[in-house]
């Protein structure tokens, strides 16, 4: 019986552990998306809905944060009641992640929409911040994943000051102002046809996989707790 207890208060501890590194890493990639490190996060937090979503993404980091360290001071404690506290507050946090990522795989269609609507606010001479923020984003992340547009380089269509050409970001490394001026016109032996879409679903999927690891630890979390207070009672 002792040897168990042990066991489980042990592997609660590296829980614990794995819980602050995704509180952590939550909080992290939050700050990063508001901040706009990178160009599809950039792109992605224009839209007002996936910016409340990404507040909800911090707000879950700074409280699972403060939840876990309540939970390393209640392991050092053999008391039913705080457990139980623990126990309840990373559910309630497990409920709203779980939620969040139901509601983000609803409405993927709609955030797919807001990336493609974005292309019509690309302005190369625009002086407004927010302007200058998604066409600084696409330059970047089509210069990067050397792809063109969303869905191809005919979303460009959309944007009435491109209607028939592409931004210079689209084009293949073309150095000499002829070979760029194809480029501009659509010339495609000088411009990535290829659109986006696929590396964004990669980034997407690939955050949603991570999110779905920080779930489990959660749930092995709540699983050990119950073994914790049942053993201590």
């Amino acid at each position: 019986m002792k040897v168990s207890y042990l066991c489980v208060k042990t592997l609660m501890f590296f829980t614990n552990l794995l819980l602050l590194a995704c509180g952590a890493t939550l909080l992290g990639l939050g700050i990063w998306a508001l901040v706009g490190a990178n160009p599809f996060s950039r792109i992605l937090s224009s839209s007002p809905p996936i910016l409340d979503g990404v507040t909800v993404i911090v707000s879950v980091g700074v409280a699972l944060f403060m939840v876990v360290l309540f939970g390393f001071y209640a392991s050092t404690k053999e008391s039913q009641f705080l457990h139980k506290i623990y126990f309840v507050a990373i559910l309630i946090l497990y409920v709203v992640e779980l939620i969040c990522s139901f509601l983000v795989l609803a409405y993927f269609a709609g955030i797919e929409d807001n990336i493609v609507d974005s292309i019509t606010r690309y302005r190369v001479d625009s002086n407004n911040t927010d302007v200058k923020r998604i066409t600084d984003a696409w330059d970047s992340f089509q210069q990067t994943a050397n792809c063109c547009g969303y869905n191809g380089y005919t979303d460009w269509d959309s944007n009435v000051d491109l209607t028939g050409a592409v931004p210079q970001s689209c084009c293949k490394g073309s150095n000499s102002e002829e070979e760029i001026s194809k480029c501009l016109r659509r010339d495609q032996r000088y411009i990535h046809t290829g659109g986006c879409q696929a590396k964004l679903s990669n980034y997407f999927w690939t955050v949603s996989g991570v999110g779905a690891a920080f779930l489990f630890v959660e749930f092995i979390a709540m699983l050990l707790t119950g073994c914790l207070h049942q053993k201590i009672g």
